[in-house]
């Protein structure tokens, strides 16, 4: 490995020295640069019982740095105190040529995104907002880990007859929302006009994208009050469901026609030649 110690080196231009125009060239296959260390482990090692072993500085507004291979090039930029930083420039460019904001730390310390997404690559990291005031109860997390948007089918289902056995028009569908723990549903589902069902058991809706949580109470043999589903359109059924509610651990609602949860919407109360149809909406929390 070819080095170079010195103690000094001064260029005199106006002694009457070389003019050399592009600096002090260094060449060799490892050729090596050590500042404050005879034993330089790369191209250039700075070595100082300073904290600051490198300092670039610029008469201009802004000062760069740029890195480039034969794939493409970027640019840390710092522009009076903003630090910025620049992706995608051209392969082989020693100006970054092409390349474009994407990320900015602004002076008063935001975090600004040009360009592209903030992406959380492992699982049950998220956004902290444990520097907030909390409120009078038990806090169990500050973390937001999870948003999520997307469509799930509700379908109608019993103990005794899977649901396969049931026809749907193409009036039936849903969507959600999932931010951190609550997610939020809204859908419809509308059954043909002509069925065959038999048997007994009670009829539940099912198709739910994540399961319900097993409630504040930690129960999951209750219904319980880890969702929160209101019905706003019901009809043709032989009885009408009026209330929905949740059973922890599991992905379906329970369909009452009694707020007394006492009567349970069952298979006799399927209309075989009507349209059975709900529209609905609300919330429930998951430990998904």
């Amino acid at each position: 490995m070819s080095k170079i110690q010195v103690n000094e080196i001064v260029n005199h231009f106006d002694n009457g020295a070389p003019d050399c125009p592009k600096g002090l060239t260094i060449t060799g296959v490892e050729s090596s640069v050590g500042i404050g260390t005879t034993n330089p482990q790369r191209i250039l090692h700075l070595y100082t019982s300073d904290n600051t072993p490198l300092l670039l500085q610029s008469p201009d507004t802004l000062v760069d740095i740029v890195a480039t291979d034969s794939g493409g090039s970027t640019r840390i930029r710092n522009t009076d105190g903003e630090l910025r930083f620049f992706t995608g420039g051209d392969g082989d460019s020693i100006n970054a040529n092409n390349a474009t904001t994407k990320v900015a730390i602004t002076t008063t310390g935001n975090l600004e995104v040009y360009d592209g997404n903030l992406v959380f690559s492992t699982s049950g990291t998220g956004i902290d907002f444990s520097a907030t005031s909390d409120g009078s109860g038990t806090v169990d997390s500050e973390l937001l880990d999870d948003y999520e948007e997307g469509t799930w089918t509700p379908a109608y289902d019993t103990g005794t007859t899977s649901s396969s056995a049931i026809s749907y028009s193409n009036q039936t569908g849903g969507s959600y929302i999932k931010i951190g723990r609550a997610v939020y549903i809204c859908g419809r589902v509308r059954t043909d006009s002509s069925q065959s069902l038999d048997g007994t058991g009670n009829i539940i809706l099912t198709g739910l994208p994540f399961p319900i949580s097993d409630g504040f109470d930690g129960d999951s043999n209750t219904q319980d009050t880890s969702a929160v589903i209101s019905l706003q359109q019901v009809d043709g059924w032989n009885e009408s469901p009026l209330v929905m509610l949740a059973q922890g651990g599991f992905n379906y609602l329970f369909l009452y026609n009694g707020s007394d949860l006492t009567e349970p919407i069952v298979i006799a109360d399927f209309d075989t030649t009507g349209i059975n149809r709900m529209r609905f909406s609300g919330f429930y929390f998951t430990d998904s």
